[in-house]
């Protein structure tokens, strides 16, 4: 923990990001079900999961708290326990150098591949558009064009 209260009044000073997230450690994925999981979480608004220097793993949802009022904590005599032993060692301002962080399924993919030997083979795959879909977008779009000219003349 930061003894020095100078710093601690540096880092908290108008800052209230631990009230803004709820980080819950989850079990490192180890199976296509642990990597479709993790996937799932990824495509809801507001959630990502990331891995810190201890490659210890977290799914965070990005919602505030109910008590915090005007950027301070409307509760802070009875606040719970969580946030009493919460210390600036955890804080989002002091230690980012080395997470990893993955808000969309298709860059913790990419990590899978690239930075583990784990091989996915799961239901979701990063969709591709078809060629004749795009081509005939480009038939619509020019036949659109040309409607709105011909009716601009």
């Amino acid at each position: 923990m930061i003894e020095d209260p100078e710093v601690n009044k540096a880092l908290c000073n108008g800052c209230f990001k631990c009230c803004m997230h709820i980080n819950h450690q989850i079990d490192p994925p180890e199976t296509d079900e642990d990597c479709d999981y993790i996937i799932w979480f990824l495509l809801h608004e507001q959630v990502s999961v990331w891995v810190d220097d201890n490659n210890d793993w977290f799914i965070e949802y990005r919602t505030p708290c109910k008590a915090l009022k005007n950027g301070l904590c409307g509760i802070y005599e009875r606040r719970p326990q969580v946030c009493r032993e919460y210390t600036q060692d955890s804080c989002l301002n002091s230690n980012l150098e080395d997470d990893v962080v993955f808000n969309t399924p298709e860059v913790f993919l990419k990590y899978l591949k690239k930075e583990t030997n784990y091989a996915y083979h799961g239901f979701y795959q990063v969709q591709k558009p078809l060629r004749w879909i795009k081509k005939g977008f480009t038939r619509v779009g020019s036949f659109f064009t040309a409607l709105i000219t011909f009716f601009t003349l």
